[in-house]
């Protein structure tokens, strides 16, 4: 982390003492690359700076908070709520409470709330020691770097464990969206990101959201006659039966009821690419967060998942359709690339907002 020795430059101390609560920038900052769970609770173009005592530190996941003790312009006694990274993230970071200055004044500039008074998403944090902890960029892009040990050799097959620290590729090709039928479009506008998100609840949504999630690693690994998919987002591990592609009795069976990961078989193909195709979903969220809006599906929901070997990178290559007859029959898809790592896949032990 950057030392910073003019912590204080004269011009910013001057303004943070004449509004000791917020500081609101004239120009407009661009949403084109914020993030899109961000950008469902937080407004960049409101962007806010902080100067207060560090009064408390919560490190948890999916979303750590931070408490400011300020004053306002009458010298009443302000205090300021503002949500930051994962404790998993954090803790890949080597980032402490005691480290972000519990109990020592601190800077934090971030971005307001949309639907809450003095709560924020912290996007720089200023110790008085001069350290400098960036979260999140002036344009919206989150800092999600934590991948420090990476194999010297490409790996030479999908198993193993990978991790997102680096937003390569587009989780969802927005075009499909266009594939969502009128059935669909109405029930759409039934759910609100910021109130019904599941990762609220702590659930992991389905297959396609437990990999997105930036900086915690999965384990992809061969067992008998499974593939094992762990994922430390969520504590989630799938079970998928391994399958002869070309047998005629290929149909998902389970005693188990519908779940919001569904059941699911797979099979290796003679590149080495790892397809899973998946159905017996219950009813549930797709697509979390888009806009303030998300995109639901029926119980016929199936998937069908890729794993490969990118020739040149050597990432993980993660692409993924899904289909539902009553609400996009036609697939919506995405791609991610994900990195080679050698974290250990930690308890998230997530807890619910």
């Amino acid at each position: 982390m950057p030392k910073n020795n003019n912590l204080f430059p004269k011009k910013t101390t001057r303004l943070l003492l004449l509004t000791s609560t917020v500081i609101t920038a004239v120009t407009a900052i661009p949403t084109s690359h914020a993030h899109h769970g961000f950008a469902v609770h937080y407004d960049i173009n409101k962007p806010v700076s902080i100067e207060g005592v560090l009064q408390n530190v919560e490190l948890r996941n999916p979303h750590s908070e931070i408490t400011i003790h300020t004053k306002n312009d009458a010298g009443n006694d302000v205090i300021w709520h503002c949500e930051t990274q994962a404790k998993s993230l954090l803790n890949r970071k080597g980032i402490t409470k005691e480290s972000l200055g519990l109990g020592k004044t601190v800077i934090v500039e971030g971005s307001a709330a949309r639907r809450k008074t003095n709560y924020c998403e912290v996007g720089t944090l200023h110790t008085s020691t001069g350290e400098s902890f960036v979260f999140r960029s002036a344009a919206g892009r989150a800092n999600i770097k934590v991948n420090t040990q990476i194999k010297t050799t490409k790996r030479q097959s999908v198993f193993g464990k990978w991790i997102r620290d680096s937003f390569n590729g587009a989780p969802m090709d927005v075009a499909t969206l266009n594939n969502i039928n009128e059935a669909g479009e109405k029930l759409n506008l039934q759910y609100e990101a910021a109130r019904d998100d599941p990762t609220n609840l702590c659930s992991p949504v389905n297959p396609m959201r437990a990999w997105i999630t930036p900086g915690s690693p999965t384990e992809i690994r061969h067992e008998s006659e499974y593939v094992i998919i762990q994922h430390e987002f969520m504590d989630t591990t799938r079970r998928i039966k391994l399958i002869d592609p070309k047998a005629s009795s290929n149909k998902i069976t389970t005693s188990t009821a519908d779940s919001i990961m569904g059941a699911s078989v797979g099979y290796i193909t003679d590149r080495g690419t790892l397809v899973v195709e998946t159905s017996q979903f219950s009813a549930g969220v797709f697509i979390t967060q888009l806009k303030n809006s998300g995109v639901l599906h029926s119980s016929d929901l199936t998937m069908r998942e890729e794993f490969s070997l990118d020739a040149e990178s050597g990432r993980l290559r993660y692409r993924w359709q899904a289909r539902d007859p009553q609400y996009f029959p036609e697939a919506i898809t995405g791609q991610l690339l994900l990195s080679s790592t050698e974290l250990d896949i930690g308890i998230y032990d997530c807890q619910s907002r």
